[in-house]
């Protein structure tokens, strides 16, 4: 669970999260950490995106058409504004189900969305819809949800000219490979990686608005 600064100030202050005879231990009030709770590892990130949301207000606004359990693509009309990829929107009509926005097409007050996961139950012109506004996006995820692909670099001077090292960091798996060369009266040190990152899954992750 990765919450920023602010959602870590308003969980401290949960009682849940501070005192000893409900979190098991001392270390929220002694250290202010808030450590592993409700089966996830909790950790703050100042760096979490905030997503600015599109403004589309669906006052009224319901999904149009048929749109099947397990369809991705959902037809809504009424509304103004615009909606956005990485937008939530939550359908009122019971039961109560929340989206994100993967993309959308077309203008209110008639818009087709593509959103995730795939919906649960059918939606129709009985259901109805809000768009949330602008939030951080705090996110809790299994350790499934992400990948992280690195390889190491091989030497690549034919020539011998430099001075080739290779180290794989045995935790994160990150490989950097450091090349020492002599230029103009100067010794070169330089560092590269290569690496990337996807979710392959993700429907191992959830995001939750906060501040």
């Amino acid at each position: 669970m990765a919450v920023s600064s602010r959602a870590k100030a308003s969980a401290m202050g949960l009682r849940q999260f501070t005192d000893a005879s409900f979190r098991g231990d001392t270390g929220g009030i002694i250290k202010g950490e808030i450590g592993e709770k409700l089966g996830a590892f909790w950790f703050m990130d100042q760096n979490l995106t905030r997503h600015t949301a599109g403004g589309m207000s669906a006052t009224p606004g319901t999904a149009t058409g048929t749109n099947a359990i397990g369809a991705t693509t959902v037809n809504l009309t009424g509304g103004t504004g615009s909606i956005l990829a990485g937008d939530k929107i939550v359908f009122t009509t019971a039961p109560l189900e929340q989206y994100v926005v993967v993309s959308a097409t077309g203008t209110a007050p008639t818009t087709a969305i593509v959103v995730t996961p795939a919906l649960v139950t059918a939606k129709s012109s009985t259901d109805a819809f809000v768009v949330t506004g602008s939030h951080r996006m705090n996110m809790l995820f299994h350790r499934d949800a992400l990948a992280l692909a690195s390889r190491p670099f091989a030497g690549a001077d034919p020539m011998g000219l430099g001075t080739y090292f290779s180290a794989v960091d045995p935790i994160s798996g990150l490989a950097l490979r450091l090349e020492v060369s002599r230029q103009h009266k100067r010794t070169r040190w330089s560092y590269d990686i290569l690496c990337g990152v996807a979710s392959p899954r993700p429907q191992f992750g959830a995001i939750i608005l906060g501040e």
